[in-house]
């Protein structure tokens, strides 16, 4: 699949950007995730971003429950992107603390924390090539099967196989032949390989 690789190829300079943005919240010797029942806990939490005078969250508690969904509903500037970005270590709070599990999501392994929870972004990772080809970026081995699985899960295999080539469908640069949702469900798809406890989604449109 060369046209996939070339698609790798160019996301590299990408991928590293992203990893030194997060290399301060990084934990590389931390705890080891105990359990999996996917609790999740704030406690007093509050963020303050550098050169403001008021916190975006300010003193937030909240605990939800395993195998529970949870909107976060607000105006712009209400907060909910800054706390998903802690949810997702990509910030750390000002003040107070998040359990997972019960445990301090600041001492955990960023890598065993990763493991347990999987991250779609509000604009997916959609490259040039094929369904096929763009769902198998969650499990390079995965068999067709395994491919059609995680399209029904995401509720998109009847859409994909209506189109002419199927799941051979060229998706364009972008995705520019699929919408915003259906780039949403190439995503979905793609986290079904990592069974996670737990997602934090941007904005599902679909």
């Amino acid at each position: 699949m060369p046209e996939l690789v070339g698609a790798l190829s160019d996301a590299a300079p990408l991928r590293r950007i992203l990893e030194k943005g997060t290399a301060s919240a990084r934990q590389t010797n931390g705890q080891k995730l105990g359990c999996t029942k996917g609790s999740l806990e704030l406690v007093n939490v509050s963020f303050t971003y550098p050169g403001m005078d008021k916190p975006v969250i300010d003193r937030l508690n909240m605990a939800i429950k395993p195998a529970t969904k949870v909107a976060l509903l607000g105006p712009s500037g209400a907060g909910k992107t800054t706390l998903l970005r802690i949810f997702m270590r990509y910030l750390s709070p000002s003040s107070g603390v998040v359990l997972i599990n019960g445990q301090n999501i600041e001492n955990i392994d960023k890598d065993s924390f990763h493991n347990f929870v999987g991250i779609m972004p509000q604009m997916p990772y959609i490259f040039n090539t094929t369904v096929m080809e763009n769902i198998r970026l969650g499990k390079a081995d995965a068999s067709d099967e395994e491919v059609y699985e995680g399209c029904r899960n995401a509720m998109i295999h009847d859409t994909i196989m209506a189109r002419p080539h199927g799941d051979n469908t060229q998706i364009g640069e972008q995705g520019g032949f699929l919408s915003g949702g259906e780039k949403q469900r190439i995503e979905f798809a793609r986290l079904f390989f990592k069974a996670a406890q737990g997602y934090f989604i941007r904005r599902a449109n679909g």
